[in-house]
């Protein structure tokens, strides 16, 4: 296949989306950078162009999902079609790890509307273009917190399930109409949410965030259907997901709360 011309990231004001469009925006790509903070990305754009890139800033709540779908429609079109997705704006950090009966119906609510509701409208205006066209890429950045159910994380663990799920359907469905979906599964990655839990949650196996970037670049660059990092924990999540519930419940507990 060939490289794409054009891609948007969401959530790149920071973290791993920007970390990402500067990779992709490296190798030729025209990337639009798309997060709710205009003057970071304006920051971004401007050094990503300093550097001999082309990008673009696109201010854009996932969490209002109708106005999404209507924004991502027109930006399509106005473009000549967006070849590559990367669906990665999210809640996280210290929000995401509230005690079930401490958390407020507001932080659910969120939680669930952005990671997954938010997500979901991100992809789902360029499906029908790119089906059209024969070819195109859809990334989205789930959770390993999708392979196992852990205390503390019910709302974020489901907006990610969710989401992990969509994606797989939505890979079945498209990939034999020349569309890939590139599901990704972090584990803790040195973001400013993952500074959020600090002294308040162990965080296994931490990755650095231009790590985190190169994996997720080489996953699309193959086409990949999963990218998971790190491998270990990836690994045992798998693992303890397979066996059965009463046997490891107590465990999980014990090990996450």
């Amino acid at each position: 296949m060939n490289e794409p011309k054009r891609a948007l990231i969401t959530g790149a004001s920071s973290g791993i989306g920007l970390h990402l469009a500067r990779r992709l925006a490296a190798r030729g790509i025209e990337v639009w950078l798309a997060a709710r903070r205009q003057e970071l990305l304006e920051r971004e754009v401007a050094a990503i162009i300093a550097a001999g890139g082309r990008a673009h800033a696109l201010v854009l709540d996932i969490s209002d999902t109708e106005a999404t779908v209507e924004r991502l429609t027109r930006l399509d079109a106005e473009v000549g079609g967006i070849d590559l997705v990367v669906s990665n704006a999210g809640l996280a950090g210290a929000r995401g790890a509230i005690p079930l009966p401490e958390c407020a119906w507001a932080d659910v609510r969120d939680i669930l509307q952005t990671n997954l509701v938010g997500n979901a409208a991100t992809l789902y205006p360029f499906i029908k273009p790119m089906v059209a066209r024969g070819h195109g890429h859809l990334v989205g950045v789930s959770s390993l917190s999708a392979d196992c159910p852990t205390a503390r994380t019910a709302p974020y663990g489901a907006s990610k399930a969710g989401l992990t799920y969509f994606l797989e359907s939505a890979d079945i469905e498209l990939r034999p109409r020349g569309i890939a979906v590139t599901i990704v599964h972090p584990g803790f990655t040195k973001t400013a949410a993952t500074d959020e839990l600090v002294g308040k949650a162990p965080m296994p196996f931490l990755v650095p965030i231009e790590k985190a970037a190169r994996l997720i670049d080489r996953g699309i660059r193959r086409r990949a259907r999963m990218v998971r990092f790190p491998f270990l924990l990836g690994l045992v999540g798998r693992l303890v997901a397979s066996l059965p519930r009463f046997l490891v419940a107590h465990l999980i507990y014990k090990a996450t709360r």
